[in-house]
C-alpha cells in the first residue's frame, strides 16, 4: 500500500510540472542509447536543466542566507567578485585583476568595466562597498558571513571600478573572503537604512547580476530560473533552471527512474538499492553518470550550552552523551558503509584535521560512569534525574532528512537505554533556522556544516561569535580562542595546521557537539547533459559558461599582482539539439 500511494505521488508531481507531456519523460530505449553515444557533441543552446530542493529556499537575498537552499538559486541569480575553480584556486569573476601590498596589508581589486545590473543599472564599488557594510552591520543578520571581514581596517573606495582593502594584521584567509556575493546598492539601500534587509520584498523578487534571472516562484512547488540573455560573459546554455520542491528523497527516487531529475544526491540507501536491484539499476546507472566523493561537511548534534537548560554545560554530561552512541552501527547499517567517523571541527581530508584524535569510541558503561559522576542517577522509574529534573529533552531534526530521521531514532533508543529520554520534533526547513539560530528555542538540534575552502574556524568556535554569528550553541573556550585568533594572523600553512590541531584536540575534549561523521555524496547527472565537469567537490560547470572564445584581449586583464592569472576556463555543460527534452522558448 505504502508503495501504491509513494507511486500515486510520483503521478501528481509529474502531472503538476509536465502536464499532459508528464508521461514522456525521454527515458526510452531509443533515446537512453542517444544519451550513452561517445562523439563529439556540438555546444547548442536549449533546453531546462531540472533540479529538486527539498523545501522552499528562506530567502533569495546572498547576504543574509545562511543555507544551502537558498545558496544554490542565489549564485546563479548573483555573481561574485572572485570564483573557485575545478582545481579549487581562485580565478577572475566580477573582478579581472587584483595586488596585494609587499607586507600583506593592502588588497586592491579591479572590477571588470561595463557590469550591469539586470535592471539596467551599473555595477561599481559603490555596490562592493554597500554589501561590505551591510554584512558588518549586526542588525541585518548576515552571521554566517560578518566574521570573515571583522579583521578588516578600512574599506576604501579608490574610484568606480578599483577598491583597496585594508588590514591592520595579516589575515591569511583573506582573498578567499574576497570571493563575496555583490547586492545592489540601488535595490536594497532603504532596507539597509531601516534594518528590514531579512524582510526585504527583494528577496523574493531579486535584481541580480548572474548567468540566471528569477522567472517565478511557486511557494512550495517550484522556482524558474530563466536565461540571462545579457550575462557579461555570455547566455548560458540552458534555457531555464527549475528547482521543484520536493519534500521526501523516495518521490525523489522515483522520479529519477523515469529521468525527471536531471542532477541530484542520492541516499547511500538508494545507491546500494540500485546496485543490488537490476530493475532499479537499469534505470538509474544508463540515464545518470554516479560518482561518489566525500564534500567539506560534517553531521553532528549541538548541545545548548548556554546554560537555559540543565543538561549540556557539564562536560562530563556532553561527553557520556557521545559514547552512549554506536556510530560506526550508523554508518555500517544506516549509511550503509558511505561515511567515517570523525572526532572534531574540520574537513576529515584538511590539512587542518588532526588525525591523532580518534573518534570517540561507542562504551555504554563509560557513558553511565560519566552521567553517575555528573550527579544524574537512575530514579526509580529508570529515568535519570538530578536536583528533581528528570533528564528529557527534545532533539530538533530537519523533516525533510530522511537520513537524519533516522539517525535521530538511533539516537533515541540508545539514549533510552541509559535512562535519558529524547524526544524527536520535526521542523520544516525554514523554521528549523530560526529555531536553531535563537539559543531559548533548543536544547539540541541535529543538522550538518558545509565547510569553506579555507578553514578558519572563527565564525563556529570563537566565543565572540555566540551573540551575532554562528557560534548558536553558545561554545566558550578562552585557549581556543587564543588559537584561532593567532591560526588567523599566521601565513605559514604548516605552522597554522599545527594551531588548528591543537583546536581540534581541546574542542575534542569538551565535545560541545557530538560529532557523527562525514557522509560521501553520491551525485548523479543526466547523460544527456554533456561537457560536464567533475571536481573534487561534484560537478564543476552545470550552469558555468566560462569566458567567451572570441574576447582574446579579455584574458590579457587578467591579473595578480601584475603577473598574467593563469586559470581553466571552462564552457558551460549543454545538452545537443537532437538531445533536448523540454521546449524551447
Amino acid at each position: 500500500m505504502k508503495k501504491f500511494w509513494l507511486f500515486i505521488s510520483v503521478l501528481i508531481i509529474s502531472f503538476i510540472f509536465f502536464g499532459c507531456q508528464a508521461g514522456d519523460s525521454g527515458a526510452s530505449k531509443e533515446n537512453i542509447a542517444k544519451w550513452n553515444q561517445e562523439k563529439d557533441w556540438k555546444a547548442e543552446v536549449g533546453d531546462w536543466l531540472m533540479l529538486r530542493l527539498s523545501s522552499d529556499p528562506p530567502t533569495l537575498n546572498p547576504v543574509v542566507a545562511s543555507d544551502t537552499s537558498s545558496s544554490a538559486i542565489n549564485s546563479k541569480i548573483y555573481d561574485s567578485l572572485m570564483e573557485i575553480s575545478d582545481d579549487l584556486k581562485l580565478i577572475p569573476n566580477l573582478v579581472e585583476a587584483f595586488e596585494v601590498s609587499p607586507d600583506g596589508l593592502v588588497f586592491t581589486f579591479h572590477l571588470k568595466d561595463g557590469l550591469k545590473w539586470n535592471d539596467g543599472k551599473p555595477l561599481t564599488t559603490k555596490d562592493v562597498k554597500f554589501t561590505y557594510d551591510v554584512i558588518m552591520d549586526p542588525q541585518n543578520q548576515a552571521n554566517n558571513k560578518r566574521a570573515g571581514y571583522e579583521n578588516v581596517r578600512k574599506f576604501e573606495v579608490v574610484d568606480k571600478l578599483t577598491f583597496k582593502v585594508h588590514y591592520a594584521e595579516p589575515f591569511a584567509p583573506a582573498l578567499l573572503k574576497w570571493t563575496m556575493t555583490v547586492i545592489p546598492e540601488h535595490i536594497f539601500k532603504k532596507d539597509a537604512l531601516n534594518h528590514t534587509l531579512k524582510s526585504s520584498s527583494h528577496n523574493i523578487n531579486p535584481v541580480g547580476n548572474g548567468p540566471f534571472i528569477l522567472e517565478s516562484w511557486q511557494e512550495n512547488k517550484k522556482v524558474v530560473l530563466k536565461a540571462n540573455d545579457k550575462y557579461f560573459r555570455g547566455r548560458p546554455y540552458f534555457d531555464k533552471v527549475i528547482y521543484r520542491i520536493i519534500p521526501e528523497q523516495a518521490v525523489v527516487f522515483q522520479m529519477m527512474q523515469i529521468g525527471q531529475i536531471d542532477n541530484s544526491i542520492i541516499t547511500p540507501q538508494q545507491y546500494e538499492l540500485a546496485k543490488q536491484k537490476p530493475d532499479v539499476g537499469d534505470k538509474i546507472f544508463s540515464i545518470y553518470d554516479v560518482k561518489e566523493y566525500y564534500a567539506p561537511s560534517y553531521t553532528y548534534v549541538g548541545w545548548n550550552m548556554t546554560g537555559q537548560n540543565p543538561f549540556f554545560t557539564d562536560k562530563k554530561v556532553r561527553q557520556a552523551m557521545t559514547y552512549a552512541i554506536d556510530r560506526q552501527s550508523i554508518v555500517k547499517n544506516l549509511l550503509f558503509g558511505h561515511a567515517e567517523l570523525i572526532s572534531g571541527p574540520f574537513y576529515l581530508k584538511s590539512w587542518a584535521y588532526n588525525h591523532d584524535v580518534k573518534p570517540i569510541p561507542f562504551d555504554d558503561k563509560k557513558a553511565e560512569k560519566l552521567l553517575d559522576e555528573a550527579g544524574w542517577e537512575l530514579g526509580k522509574d529508570g529515568i535519570r534525574e538530578k536536583n528533581g529534573i528528570k533528564f528529557e529533552f527534545e532533539l530538533l531534526v530537519p523533516s525533510s532528512s530522511s537520513t537524519g530521521k533516522k539517525v535521530a531514532a538511533f539516537m533515541q533508543a540508545s539514549y533510552k537505554k541509559l535512562g535519558i529520554i529524547m524526544n524527536i520534533k520535526q521542523l520544516e526547513w525554514s523554521t528549523f533556522l530560526k529555531k536553531t539560530y535563537d539559543t531559548t528555542q533548543f536544547t539540541a538540534y541535529l543538522a550538518g556544516w558545509s565547510l569553506g575552502l579555507d578553514h578558519d574556524p572563527y565564525a563556529i568556535w570563537h566565543s565572540s561569535q555566540t551573540e551575532t554569528g554562528l557560534n548558536k550553541i553558545g561554545y566558550r573556550n578562552t585557549e581556543v580562542d587564543k588559537l584561532i585568533e593567532k591560526g588567523r594572523r599566521e601565513m605559514d600553512l604548516g605552522k597554522r595546521s599545527k594551531l588548528y590541531n591543537k583546536v581540534h584536540e581541546l574542542i575534542a575534549d569538551d565535545q560541545p557537539y557530538l560529532f557523527l561523521y562525514i557522509r560521501t555524496d553520491i551525485e548523479t547527472v543526466h547523460k544527456r547533459i554533456k561537457n560536464t565537469v567533475f571536481y573534487p567537490y561534484g560537478w564543476y560547470n552545470m550552469t558555468n559558461v566560462g569566458f567567451p572564445d572570441a574576447a582574446e584581449g579579455l584574458f590579457d586583464k587578467f591579473l595578480m599582482n601584475g603577473y598574467k592569472w593563469d586559470f581553466k576556463s571552462y564552457k558551460g555543460a549543454f545538452v545537443p539539439k537532437e538531445l533536448q527534452l523540454y521546449p524551447g522558448e
